[in-house]
């Protein structure tokens, strides 16, 4: 188990300790399925003629919107109200700036396709990393929310045979897919490193970590860490498969 592995873990103990920490991770994940990776698909519906393919784009659409809808139910049992969440902390929104508002654009060619359906690889691997922690972090307080992220997980990863599918249909070749892969990769690491440095000032500064030996702690870690340049990777760094 590596260092980010290790701090992963004990920030979402200490974070999920509480409904409020609870149902700020949850608002968070909610809105990386509807308001973050759902707003690809309707960019690219439109270009994809295969049948299958359109078959598989719609699946995976629906499948975020449905997600969204679970996780939000999961943090209104929490009991707690939330906010909308705000720019620094979404993903999506991140990767857009870095990719020159990419996904503002519309999509009309196959390099297009395939540059979104990387960009959502490099998305749902992380998802799949992540929920992993999730998963033994809820098990302790709100075992019933483990199992909504297991079904989820579940999901994310018959997502990613979606996005190697529609990859292998539009992409030029198979050299340019795999070398496009690893800049996507990389860029998503290091979003994904912005995004938690964000987030865990975000969530010090509205006291979602309980203690002030905690606090202190995590403020030193974080401080640190934005002083590193820090690209985390996910089990799939090394894999390139389009099976």
């Amino acid at each position: 188990m590596n260092i980010n592995d290790q701090l992963t873990r004990l920030f979402m103990r200490h974070l999920l300790e509480t409904p409020e920490g609870r149902a700020h991770l949850l608002n968070q994940v909610a809105d990386a399925e509807d308001n973050g990776e759902a707003s690809v698909f309707d960019q690219v519906q439109g270009y994809i003629q295969d049948p299958a393919l359109q078959k598989a784009v719609e699946h995976h659409k629906n499948d975020e919107i449905r997600h969204a809808a679970m996780f939000r139910a999961r943090r209104d049992a929490q009991g707690v109200k939330t906010g909308p969440v705000p720019e620094a902390l979404q993903m999506m929104g991140r990767l857009d700036v870095e990719l020159d508002g990419f996904f503002s654009r519309p999509i009309s060619d196959a390099k297009g396709v395939t540059t979104a359906y990387l960009v959502l690889q490099a998305i749902e691997e992380r998802a799949v990393n992540q929920f992993q922690f999730m998963i033994e972090a809820f098990d302790r307080v709100d075992p019933e929310t483990a199992r909504v992220f297991e079904a989820i997980s579940k999901d994310e990863e018959r997502h990613l045979r979606y996005c190697r599918a529609i990859v292998k249909r539009y992409a030029a070749d198979d050299a340019s897919a795999k070398t496009e892969l690893i800049a996507m990769r990389k860029l998503e690491s290091e979003v994904f490193a912005a995004t938690t440095a964000a987030n865990l000032f975000y969530c010090l500064d509205n006291n979602l970590i309980q203690g002030g030996a905690r606090r202190f702690m995590w403020r030193a870690i974080g401080t640190i860490g934005s002083q590193v340049t820090m690209r985390p990777n996910t089990q799939f760094s090394g894999v390139f498969s389009a099976a």
